[in-house]
């Protein structure tokens, strides 16, 4: 709940003049889901989880400039689903990203409508149903990450100067094609 409320303020507290955001995670994983340890304490933690998981996406999408997101190490289940909501998404050929969460009896109904933007209707199913685990090379190839590395340590480096090349763009034709693509 303190990571959404921290990525809440960041978004709330947005600076206009910026004209690109950079997310990023710290650790060996950029994330890995929701605190299943934490919901087994108390089950009622995986509804706030699944709704705070969909607001934010959807607020990533809102957000009026470009996002580049750093996926090191694994993006799974609602980890997948924040690459969604962004525009850029760099990571790594030994990365790990997909949706394993039926076997917890979850469904990964929040990413439905920004994966299939992404991926599209078949290659959607395919991830959401199969719950398979993609490695970089696999993710890069349905379209899931944008920019792929050779390993972790470039993901941050790599997405810096990506974000930075957007940033330096000039922001009021990069807004208004964000926002045409938002609107479609």
């Amino acid at each position: 709940v303190a990571m959404f409320d921290a990525i809440d303020n960041a978004i709330e507290s947005f600076d206009k003049a910026v004209n690109c955001v950079l997310l990023s995670g710290e650790g060996p994983a950029f994330c890995a889901g929701f605190d299943m340890q934490a919901c087994s304490k108390d089950i009622d933690l995986v509804g706030v989880y699944i709704n705070r998981l969909s607001a934010l996406v959807r607020s990533l999408r809102r957000l009026p400039v470009p996002i580049v997101l750093a996926a090191h190490g694994a993006a799974i289940a609602g980890g997948c689903a924040l690459l969604t909501g962004c525009d850029f998404v760099v990571g790594s050929i030994d990365g790990k990203y997909g949706y394993p969460v039926h076997q917890l009896g979850i469904s990964p109904a929040v990413t439905i409508p920004t994966l299939n933007q992404r991926l599209g209707y078949g290659r959607a199913r395919s991830l959401l149903l199969g719950g398979k685990i993609l490695d970089g090379n696999e993710a890069n190839s349905i379209g899931l990450i944008t920019h792929l590395c050779e390993d972790d340590e470039s993901v941050k480096k790599t997405a810096k100067i990506l974000a930075t090349s957007v940033a330096e763009k000039p922001p009021h034709a990069i807004r208004v094609t964000k926002q045409l693509l938002n609107e479609l």
